[in-house]
């Protein structure tokens, strides 16, 4: 400033000039940061202040419906976006006398596909779903007059190059021009995944390093947590196995959807629900949970904690094979050490000692006496608690067959080991069917669907990556690598190492609810035992 004064100092002709630029530079930032400035003959401009807000849970009421109250609490979070899940929905808060029109940008009213706008409390009828809307102001218990919009988001995106795409929501005074508002713009957030595993699996079954499943997902830009319940991975699934809090799995993926949600409230994000996947026994944890009585509740806005829910090989009707492994868990064979198990019921080999087969599994850490296996007989009492499940759900089922064949036979031969039946055959005895590859070695396919509609893309189908709605078949899919023969290693996958159900996955994930079916496990007997 020292400098410029002498300078000015120098020459009388500099002074007016700089006094002038000053008062220009004066007026243009009086534009941009007071509330009035005049723009013209008797127009004033009156920038507003939009504000964004989380109304879960305290503006949802007891049958997740959103309170109409303007007079909204002062400690509402201020969230950058919500998630694709349909149900989380943001509140714009705007202070101004007159009704506005609020729009997302570059919709016309008829297209949803970015979600719709509603007001808080409707003065104009019954509104059909709209991304444009005119929202009248109401008065505060202050006396203030007040603008309140709701903005409800999609189903889904598809979004295969970030974690969230950018909404736009413009507002205006269709009656006062004059008047600004500034655009606001939402993040729209993929659904928090959480990933629920199987019997005799732990969390870690989804980083295998033949497929690591979870990575692959947070590569396609989707947040993860997993639910771990690997110190209980042999107990019930049953839904009622304890009053408290279901099962072991249940609880884990419980607390897996409640971490996953806090997540995102942490990084300012609304979020209500999750999409779960989940392996086998995974997906009859994950049903559980939607019979516990605080499935439904006003922080998911009554709807539950699952958006969608995809099944991997899951014994919806049961798994045939527990039923002769659980009968003879305490019969006495040899076992050999290489191969992992062979048992030779009919005397010891190799002045090898006997052993219970329950022992035999124990050493293998696959328990078959805790209460997993015996749950998963068809028609267990286990069984008979289950429910259909009413979430947007979608089956992925596999089956060994063609190329599966000599782990067929290997799994075949282990079955007429322990029943003592040298004609023992893994499809007729095993899982009651009418020919071979019906299924993945641990499920039949019926039992797999959960009852949905099941198709099968042929290798020479060009279509093969437009996923049926329901549910998809693979060819050369087989449980897990257990119940892989060596022979096969090349020409058969398990169900969390194929590329094939990966981008199944991936597809779903990004897919909208047309693709899912309303329900799953069609027709299971649903006898929920008295409290």
């Amino acid at each position: 400033m020292s400098n410029s004064n002498k300078s000015i100092g120098r020459n009388p002709l500099v002074p007016t000039f700089i006094l002038l630029f000053a008062l220009m530079s004066a007026t243009s930032s009086a534009a941009a940061l007071n509330t009035k400035v005049a723009i013209g003959p008797n127009v004033v401009a009156s920038p507003k202040t939009v504000t964004l807000l989380d109304p879960n849970p305290k503006l949802i009421d007891k049958d997740g419906n959103l309170i109409q109250n303007v007079n909204l609490p002062s400690n509402l979070i201020r969230p950058i976006g919500t998630i694709a899940d349909g149900v989380s929905k943001l509140i714009f808060e705007v202070t101004h006398k007159d009704f506005l029109n609020f729009s997302i940008v570059g919709m016309n009213p008829k297209d949803l596909s970015e979600g719709t706008l509603s007001p808080l409390i409707a003065s104009r009828g019954i509104e059909k779903p709209t991304s444009s809307i005119v929202v009248d102001p109401h008065p505060t218990k202050n006396g203030t007059l007040v603008v309140m919009a709701v903005y409800t988001p999609p189903d889904s995106i598809n979004e295969t190059t970030a974690d969230h795409k950018n909404i736009t929501v413009s507002i205006n005074d269709p009656n006062n021009h004059s008047v600004s508002f500034p655009p606001v713009n939402i993040g729209l957030y993929h659904p928090p995944v959480v990933l629920v595993h199987g019997l005799w699996e732990k969390s870690t079954f989804w980083e295998h390093p033949l497929s690591n499943f979870s990575q692959l997902l947070s590569n396609a830009h989707f947040d993860v947590t997993s639910a771990d319940y690997g110190k209980h991975n042999a107990a019930t699934f049953d839904p009622y196995a304890n009053k408290t809090f279901g099962n072991y799995g249940i609880n884990a993926t419980r607390y897996a959807i409640q971490t996953a949600l806090k997540n995102y409230h942490k990084n300012d994000i609304a979020g209500s629900q999750v999409d779960i996947v989940a392996h086998s026994v995974g997906g009859l944890i994950a049903r559980g949970f939607v019979q516990q009585p605080d499935y439904n509740n006003t922080a998911n806005y009554m709807k539950g904690y699952i958006h969608r829910l995809i099944t991997i090989g899951t014994p919806h009707f049961g798994g045939h094979l527990s039923g002769p492994l659980f009968n003879h868990r305490n019969d006495w064979y040899c076992s050999v050490p290489f191969p992992k198990i062979a048992i030779f019921p009919n005397g010891c080999q190799f002045n090898l000692g006997i052993t219970q087969l329950k022992t035999i599994y124990k050493n293998l850490s696959t328990p078959i006496d805790q209460g997993g296996v015996e749950a998963l007989i068809p028609g267990s009492i286990a069984y008979s608690h289950l429910c259909p499940t009413n979430v947007k759900s979608y089956a992925i089922v596999g089956s060994w067959g063609p190329l599966g064949n000599a782990s067929m036979k290997q799994l075949q031969s282990f079955f007429r080991n322990i029943t003592n039946n040298p004609s023992f055959n893994l499809d007729r005895d095993g899982f009651k069917g009418n020919f071979q590859g019906n299924n993945d070695l641990q499920v039949n396919l019926t039992s797999q669907a959960g009852g949905l509609h099941t198709v099968f893309p042929l290798p020479t189908n060009s279509k093969q990556n437009d996923l049926p709605p329901e549910s998809v078949g693979y060819f050369n899919i087989i449980h897990a690598p257990i119940f892989i023969a060596q022979s096969d290693k090349n020409l058969v996958h398990a169900e969390l190492a194929s590329t094939q159900i990966e981008n199944g996955v991936l597809q779903l994930l990004n897919s909208n609810d047309s693709k899912f079916a309303n329900s799953i496990g069609l027709g299971a007997p649903c006898d929920i035992p008295k409290k």
